[in-house]
């Protein structure tokens, strides 16, 4: 946790002394994000704000990672790499450093992945799995394209646990319980015809108006870059590991590939959305890595992937 707490400030300082643009990262009218962005204005130096407070929500998901890999022995010896992974990986541009919608969903999808992977060996797992349907909603209210998670949520139980319509409806009532809730206060407010245009974001529609710029396309490279090493270790993963492993990086890959279809359900497209492949990444990236014989070849991935990191933040 300290090499954490010392490396990702010293990554993402850039971006605050730059005064990196943050105001339209929380142009959403989703109720619990527009719930939290309706203070911003009353913020006395809102970048700061949202810099440290996407420092701290980083830093919980790098633990969180760091305990997924750890916790359920998907390396043969314990580390911090896929924390590590994560925290260089988030600093690669300023939609992945500040506090943001998405940033707050991966948090959500973590909690998820981290409780799905749980329930593997559980007799009783009800309270996890109707917790994976409740983080599941969670997310949606705070970014809509988090709507993939409710079939991630079903694809992965249906690969961690023997079919069981009980704990199906469980999740499926995880999901209701605080969109109900939600409901409810539209109703008491007689704006119960304005929920599901602002759960869509559907007042932020704004689809021909996204630019790519050159450090999220350099961002894009190395992120796609990452990924084909990563897959390279999925034969050996699914055919060599134990049972569980080959479940969990199932669902990872699967996860992976709703992340990149759900992009498209943006109606105000950002490359912040790409923050929630991150997860899937850095424990792919960490299998992969494990596997090498040759400790230099890892450590001059990761020195690598710095340097990359250092260079996009000053060349662009």
């Amino acid at each position: 946790m300290v090499l954490y707490v010392l490396v990702l400030p010293a990554l993402r300082i850039h971006f605050w002394l730059q005064h990196a643009a943050v105001g339209s990262l929380w142009a959403h009218s989703e109720p619990l994000g527009k719930t939290i962005s309706y203070w911003f204005p009353r913020a006395i130096d809102l970048n700061a704000i949202l810099f440290w407070a996407g420092c701290a929500v980083s830093l919980i998901i790098a633990m969180l990672i760091s305990d997924i890999v750890n916790e359920h022995k998907l390396t043969n010896q314990k580390n911090y790499i896929a924390g590590l992974l994560f925290i260089v990986c988030g600093s690669l541009i300023p939609e992945f450093v500040f506090l943001s919608p998405q940033m707050l969903a991966l948090l959500c999808v973590t909690r998820i992945v981290q409780k799905l992977f749980a329930i593997i060996k559980q007799d009783k797992p009800g309270g996890d799995i109707f917790d994976i349907g409740w983080l599941s909603s969670i997310a949606v209210l705070v970014y809509f394209p988090s709507i993939f998670l409710l079939l991630f949520s079903f694809i992965g139980l249906a690969i961690m646990r023997p079919f069981s319509l009980r704990e199906w409806w469980m999740v499926l009532i995880g999901f209701i319980a605080p969109l109900f809730v939600v409901y409810t206060i539209y109703f008491w407010q007689d704006r119960a015809g304005d929920l599901l245009g602002d759960i869509t974001n559907i007042p932020n529609l704004a689809w021909g108006a996204w630019t790519s710029t050159p450090a999220a396309k350099a961002a894009s490279g190395v992120v796609i870059g990452l990924f084909v090493l990563a897959f390279l270790s999925l034969p050996r993963i699914l055919f060599s590991s134990l049972i569980q492993v080959r479940k969990f990086a199932l669902a990872l890959v699967i996860a992976a590939g709703l992340i990149i279809l759900s992009f498209f359900m943006q109606t105000n497209w950002s490359m912040g959305h790409f923050i929630l492949l991150l997860l899937p990444l850095s424990i792919l990236l960490t299998l992969f890595l494990s596997g090498q014989i040759r400790s230099l070849f890892t450590e001059l991935i990761f020195l690598s992937l710095v340097l990359c990191t250092i260079a996009i933040q000053i060349i662009f």
